[in-house]
């Protein structure tokens, strides 16, 4: 977005060769804005269908604050 503003989003389906698994879905957006030595990060990460089973869904968020000295 700018040179202390990052946006990212990804997406990441994985299928698998047996027959009664189901596709594994991914899908993620992170935001991170730096200011001098510091960044603030946000995260938020969901995944349907983990290990290719149906129903084994994870959703998660994290706030990373970085320093550099």
């Amino acid at each position: 977005v700018n040179e202390n503003l990052s946006v990212s989003y990804g997406e990441h389906t994985t299928t698998s060769t047996a027959t009664s698994a189901v596709d594994q879905e991914l899908e993620g957006i992170n935001i991170s804005y730096s200011m001098g030595g510091m960044t603030i990060a946000i995260g938020d990460h969901d995944g349907k269908n983990i290990s290719n089973v149906s129903g084994t869904d994870n959703s998660e968020t994290e706030i990373l604050l970085t320093f550099a000295f």
